[in-house]
């Protein structure tokens, strides 16, 4: 079937992106001689890639490409370790030119919504397990009046929107939730967002960001928050995520303030320690602050215009 899918489309080159790759795709592209190639590839040392029957399986489809664009250095050595006939080249992930892409096409958001004056945390994509450490670690920091918490549950659930708003009423914070409302009161410590697809807008609303899944199994991207300029909270589950590791080895300083682009917490106490850290930023400090994060994620970008060059250089020659 895949032979006869590729005789009747008849491509002149085939792009599979990040883990994306056929076994059979890839051999059948080989032998009719159509170029493939794997772009924005990621291979984690301790990936399920790498070890028996998959290790086999996937060396075996990605020998048959043409070549493979790798995310980072670390990427292409993994990729070395699984076989040293793969044509490798590192070139970046145009997954953040597509977040900075969005954030300058964004959503429109209710402007009467927006907490205006107030230094801003934005919780996105959050479990239970997140919220069993987040929300009592700002408790002393959402006592102040100048502060505010916006919380993006990953799930949406009816019962598990009630599960969150009674959380947030044992702790004694006033929540409004996004849906049901059409401006911001001026007791509420809480929005609690029941809506998808806006959360990288919500990220442009905020100082501060912790990236959910993090205390579950699995951290979700941070490359939106970061995109946004936000310094960013994960928790121990972290490692799944190569931009989570790179950028809890990067630095910024405002004034005497020393602090991660990414920092990693277990505990309460950690969380509000990081957000008292900030308590005195008034809206100057809050600007150079975002500046200098996001342009330490711009870093990171361009890779999407670089395969566009090689890919139309290839297939000019084709």
């Amino acid at each position: 079937k895949t032979a006869r899918f590729l005789s009747a489309v008849n491509p002149r080159l085939v792009l599979f992106a990040r883990t994306d790759v056929w076994p059979e795709l890839s051999f059948q592209l080989r032998k009719k001689n159509i170029e493939s190639y794997l772009f924005s590839a990621t291979l984690a040392q301790n990936s399920s890639r790498t070890r028996g029957l998959a290790k086999s399986l996937n060396r075996w489809a990605l020998e048959h490409l043409s070549g493979i664009f790798c995310v980072s250095p670390e990427d292409e050595q993994e990729f070395r370790k699984l076989s040293s006939r793969l044509q490798l080249q590192v070139c970046g992930d145009t997954r953040f030119d597509q977040v900075f892409y969005r954030l300058k096409h964004p959503k429109a958001l209710p402007p009467s919504l927006r907490p205006q004056g107030k230094s801003v945390f934005v919780a996105g994509s959050t479990w239970p397990e997140d919220e069993a450490v987040l929300i009592p670690g700002l408790t002393s920091w959402l006592r102040d009046p100048q502060n505010f918490l916006i919380l993006a549950p990953h799930e949406l659930s009816a019962e598990r929107l009630e599960e969150l708003r009674k959380k947030c009423s044992h702790f004694n914070f006033e929540t409004q939730v996004y849906s049901q409302s059409t401006d911001l009161k001026g007791s509420t410590q809480i929005l609690i967002i029941d809506q998808v697809g806006i959360l990288p807008e919500l990220y442009t609303w905020g100082n501060l960001a912790f990236v959910g899944g993090s205390f579950k199994a699995r951290v979700h991207s941070v490359m939106e928050p970061l995109a946004a300029g936000l310094p960013v909270l994960v928790g121990p589950f972290h490692e799944n995520n190569r931009e989570a590791l790179h950028y809890q080895l990067q630095e910024i300083q405002i004034e005497n303030l020393l602090f991660k682009v990414v920092t990693p917490i277990t505990h309460p106490d950690e969380v509000a320690d990081f957000v008292q850290k900030f308590q005195n930023f008034d809206e100057k400090k809050w600007l150079q602050t975002r500046q200098l994060v996001e342009a330490r994620a711009l870093r990171s970008t361009g890779a999407s215009q670089y395969l566009i060059e090689q890919f139309s250089e290839r297939l000019g020659s084709l």
